[in-house]
């Protein structure tokens, strides 16, 4: 259990920061500890001394960071004026952050966030390392009990949270193109090999990643998707280091692959070949699209929710061609564009007279039929969860007219949209 800071007051004391910025970094704290066991610090600069730690484990974990040499690297690198990453011999990353709200040109203050994992990083290569380092029995089995607890986070999610951090020190959004500087800190320990054989018996975060992913792959190839689970496994999907220090690329190279492995489950799971490779296209053509790392936070989950549909459409309706698939994926990807007959036989190689029969042979509806009935379903979600219009809905999924909008809501859902928005919307707010 975390209980109130030790040294906070000496915090509230030697801190320039504003009153505001104080409860700021506090709370921002302890939601950060509540979100994923994220740890928070602060150290003074120049007696290297702990002012408080918010953390079940304050002591061991204020060891480690002492070990690594941060505070030797952060009293002579403190010209940063953004939020960095420190990331040691032990495998261990955490994100650091200068006090600048004094006037004096060196800061006196630093706030440290961590220790986390990421993917590449092996709770076994710390308990190795740990066995050469001038801890004392006591403590190193201390340690070692306690490395399960530390999170282990994507660092795009690091990245997240240093922007948070940033905030709550002054009240400033970083820029949009702000990525993280990495210092590697090397405090000289021998390197141990790690066996196959270690790494197979240990629960290393890459195994944890591997199990996540696992998981996910069997929400595709089941057809049916938990989705407070997908919510919670979605950061498993991490960039690994592929390249030098760039978060971006790193994550997109990652969820390419995780997109093939994604995309055979489908296919396997029996989702024709044509109708997974499509997604799979342009699954790749967005990511690579992507400028920034927030523009690929989701994108997994989305991936995965859309194959399992498609799988289950296949499960549900035997039946279907892969033309008639086609048809389908195509429609449920552009609700927001004009989808016409000529555009999907084009689509799917065949003419519009044959492809229009042969859908309403296996669906036993009409094409136009079945856009309305997929753009509607998107409509009561835009109703439910965004402040969008009912005018800016039927605009954005390409109805021609109001109250022709409101003439199909009604059939499908026998209610107006409006009416619908505040009945469901009521009855959602009671709920939650």
């Amino acid at each position: 259990m975390v209980k109130r800071p030790e040294n906070f007051e000496n915090f509230l004391k030697t801190s320039r920061l504003g009153n505001n910025e104080k409860i700021n970094v506090m709370r921002f704290a302890g939601l950060a500890y509540a979100g994923c066991r994220l740890n928070s610090w602060c150290y003074s600069i120049k007696g290297k001394k702990l002012f408080f730690g918010f953390s079940e484990y304050p002591k061991e974990l204020a060891n480690i960071f002492s070990f690594g040499k941060h505070l030797d690297y952060l009293a002579v690198h403190n010209d940063q004026i953004e939020p960095f990453l420190l990331s040691d011999s032990l495998g261990l990353m955490w994100i650091a952050e200068f006090d600048r709200s004094s006037n004096d040109q060196d800061p006196s203050l630093v706030y440290v966030l961590g220790p986390v994992f990421t993917a590449g990083s092996s709770p076994i290569v710390v308990r190795e390392k740990l066995a050469d380092l001038d801890f004392s029995l006591k403590d190193r089995r201390k340690i070692e009990a306690i490395l399960d607890d530390i999170p282990v986070l994507a660092e795009g999610t690091l990245t997240q949270y240093a922007r948070m951090l940033h905030f709550a020190l002054t009240g400033e959004l970083a820029e949009e193109s702000f990525t993280m500087k990495k210092a590697v800190i090397s405090a000289e320990i021998p390197e141990k090999e790690v066996t196959y054989e270690q790494l197979r018996g240990d629960r290393t975060a890459l195994s944890r990643v591997m199990l996540y992913e696992s998981q996910m792959m069997n929400m595709i190839s089941s057809g049916h998707v938990d989705e407070e689970r997908l919510r919670s496994l979605q950061e498993a999907v991490m960039p690994a280091d592929y390249t030098d220090g760039d978060v971006l690329m790193n994550a997109k190279y990652d969820l390419t692959a995780f997109c093939a492995r994604a995309v055979d489950t489908a296919i396997e799971a029996g989702l024709p070949a044509r109708a997974a490779k499509t997604i799979e296209l342009r699954f790749i053509k967005r990511t690579v699209a992507a400028h920034k790392i927030t523009e690929l936070q989701g994108l997994s989950s989305l991936l995965v929710q859309h194959l399992s549909d498609e799988v289950r459409k296949v499960r549900e309706n035997p039946n279907l061609s892969e033309p008639t698939l086609l048809v389908m994926e195509y429609i449920s990807t552009n609700l927001t564009h004009t989808i016409d007959l000529k555009k999907l036989a084009k689509h799917v190689g065949y003419t519009e007279y044959y492809l229009s029969r042969k859908f309403h042979d296996e669906t036993g509806m009409r094409i136009s039929d079945y856009i309305n009935l997929q753009r509607i379903e998107y409509a009561k979600d835009l109703l439910l969860n965004t402040k969008l219009t009912v005018t800016a809905i039927s605009e954005l999924l390409q109805y021609t007219s109001l109250s022709y909008f409101g003439k199909i809501f009604k059939e499908k859902t026998g209610t107006s949209p409006q009416d619908y928005r505040l009945k469901k919307g009521r009855n959602k707010n009671s709920c939650g």
